[in-house]
């Protein structure tokens, strides 16, 4: 395949005015080219009258297309594994075979075709015949299935001593179900809860931290309160953040009351050594924790728009504020304090803004393409920040300088997307809400479920299971 590409960018300067080979493109890790051929085509491809001007490669096949059309069709085929098709199909065989080649083994089949064009150039097919394991679409198989009797409307999956259990929840009260669809134990909550239920392991033992608008509970695996909680606010939350610092063990329990912010210990006693002050204006913005270099970063805004960053005694990281508003703006920081470079950005009409936490100057980049986003996206993994660009048909993953490092075609075009979640892989969900469908796809791209899964936004994905609650039922599909 090496050298048919070799030849066709070869003809593709003797055809064109310009020196330079046209810029390719990257859609889902392949790499698309543009060329220009005067050679005739159907002589090796009997059956074909198009003129072909795009070249992809995949799993050592060259793919020719006429039209971008086309190649976004192969790369959503072979995303929904519709390309190998169970039925045989029509075997073409160019009109000169120079050699045939037969390679067979138990689990695979390798029919190499030489086609030789003249004294210098000649065409080579391989024809593989084995396991497509990374690139066909499978069916996920329906594990579990059992019916919630005191249905809430939110649930998240908790383990107790590596056992899987299940954790619905809503303004009222949680309860604890176990894979055979039995309630375990059930709690009232005394207030709304202000953050989702995060499961920590302390000792080896599982236990759920419960944020609520007038207190915090922290409870084990049976849902009992441990010592020193529930612990009561002096007056209600908004927000709130659990904290295990990169070089400890430890965990901290952040609640914002207005305009201060309290630090918890796991025992429910405050933090020796938090010296936070009062500020100016409540807070409004959700608290975010990141650390880098042996830096940490608890950062916020204020309801001026002020962004606060402080360290782990709650001190201000640097001497002046800075309002940060930038357009479609990450809620995430980015960037390197001990570089002088820590930042937050944006987007706006094709160019990714920085501003800068050190003195509050304002940078951009503008973008090699262009797009039409139907919604924007940021997402945070391991440090790693990316802006999602949604379009109808596909999404584009750029990283904060603004180079795309990869692409997803949608299964159907105005899908929603959810959400890239990693575990053992990484999945990315889309759903079409109006239906109450899901669409998982792996890694690869490709649509791991042949027809689309019933559900909406209240899924999980461990790494054994993906799970859905949905019509007052749990439903768990293997991986």
């Amino acid at each position: 395949n090496q050298n048919l590409k070799n030849i066709l960018d070869e003809q593709t300067l003797e055809l064109s005015e310009d020196s330079l080979l046209p810029t390719p493109l990257f859609k889902n890790n392949m790499e698309i080219s543009f060329f220009k051929s005067n050679f005739k085509w159907q002589n090796i491809l009997p059956q074909s009258n198009g003129k072909y001007e795009i070249y992809t490669e995949l799993n050592d096949y060259n793919i020719l297309a006429n039209s971008m059309d086309a190649i976004d069709w192969f790369i959503k085929s072979n995303q929904l594994g519709t390309i190998y098709s169970t039925r045989k199909p029509q075997t073409l065989i160019p009109q000169k075979v120079n050699r045939l080649t037969i390679n067979q083994t138990d689990s695979s089949s390798i029919f190499k075709i030489e086609n030789r064009i003249n004294n210098s150039t000649s065409f080579t097919a391989l024809i593989k015949n084995g396991n497509n394991s990374n690139t066909e679409s499978k069916s996920l198989v329906l594990a579990h299935q059992f019916l919630i009797k005191d249905a809430k409307s939110k649930f998240i999956p908790f383990y107790s001593n590596d056992t899987l259990t299940f954790i619905l929840f809503d303004n009222t009260g949680i309860d604890c179900y176990n894979l055979k669809g039995e309630m375990l134990w059930s709690k009232p909550l005394e207030s709304p809860l202000i953050e989702t239920p995060k499961q920590i392991s302390i000792n080896n033992k599982s236990l759920l931290v419960l944020m609520m608008q007038n207190q915090i509970d922290l409870i084990d695996e049976n849902g009992n309160s441990i010592k020193g909680f529930p612990y009561k606010y002096n007056g209600n939350s908004n927000h709130g953040l659990v904290i295990k610092y990169a070089d400890s063990e430890q965990y901290r329990l952040l609640i914002q009351i207005k305009n201060t912010i309290t630090n918890l210990n796991i025992d429910g006693t405050p933090v020796e050594g938090w010296n936070f002050k009062k500020l100016e204006n409540p807070i409004k913005s959700p608290i975010y924790y990141d650390s880098k270099n042996g830096k940490d970063y608890i950062y916020f805004k204020d309801s001026n728009d002020t962004l606060n960053i402080i360290n782990r005694k709650g001190e201000n990281r640097f001497p002046q504020k800075f309002k940060f508003k930038l357009k479609n703006e990450s809620p995430y920081l980015t960037g390197d304090y001990t570089k002088g470079n820590l930042r937050k950005i944006g987007y706006q009409n094709g160019y990714i803004t920085s501003q800068f936490a050190n003195d509050g100057h304002l940078d951009s980049i503008k973008l090699s393409n262009a797009y039409t986003p139907s919604k924007l996206h940021w997402t945070k993994n391991q440090d790693k920040l990316n802006l999602v660009i949604e379009e109808f048909n596909r999404i584009i993953f750029l990283n904060e300088f603004g180079f795309v490092e990869k692409e997803i075609q949608k299964p159907q075009p105005n899908l929603i997307y959810l959400k890239s979640v990693t575990n053992n892989d990484k999945h990315t969900i889309f759903a079409n809400i109006q239906k109450n469908e899901l669409y998982l796809l792996n890694s690869f791209g490709n649509q791991l479920n042949t027809q689309p899964i019933k559900g909406n936004e209240n899924f999980a994905l461990t790494n054994e299971y993906f799970i859905v609650y949905f019509n007052s039922q749990l439903w768990l599909y293997k991986l």
